[in-house]
């Protein structure tokens, strides 16, 4: 059972930073708060499937589930797979960039004399 909530909660996080750009932290606070709610509850559900099912079929629900979160971790897949392809062409106005640097340039000299004159 460990072995298997070990692998969906870093399957999760994982797909959470490949999915989300802008809204990351909202996802993960989700994420985070799932991981909470279900260490909260997991006892009391242990507790119940004991008492209905004694402990051979405690253990098999419980695998079962966790078979379950891996079977589903197994399907989370890339976006880029699902992302619609966009050819865009740069045009770069090479001129800009040449006045640019040529006004940077300029600007180190005279910083560069006023501070050889002191």
């Amino acid at each position: 059972m460990c072995a298997g909530l070990g692998f969906i909660q870093n399957a999760s996080f994982v797909a959470i930073n490949s999915y989300f750009k802008l809204k990351k932290s909202i996802a993960v606070d989700i994420a985070m708060t799932r991981t909470g709610i279900g260490q909260t509850l997991m006892p009391h559900v242990v507790r119940y499937l004991l008492d209905c099912y004694g402990f051979r079929g405690a253990c098999l629900l419980l695998s079962a589930m966790s078979l379950h979160g891996i079977c589903g971790t197994l399907l989370i897949q890339p976006v880029e797979w699902h992302m619609k392809k966009i050819e865009e062409e740069v045009v770069v106005d090479e001129k800009v960039h040449l006045l640019e640097e040529s006004k940077n340039k300029t600007n180190y000299i005279q910083r560069d004399a006023l501070l050889c004159r002191f």
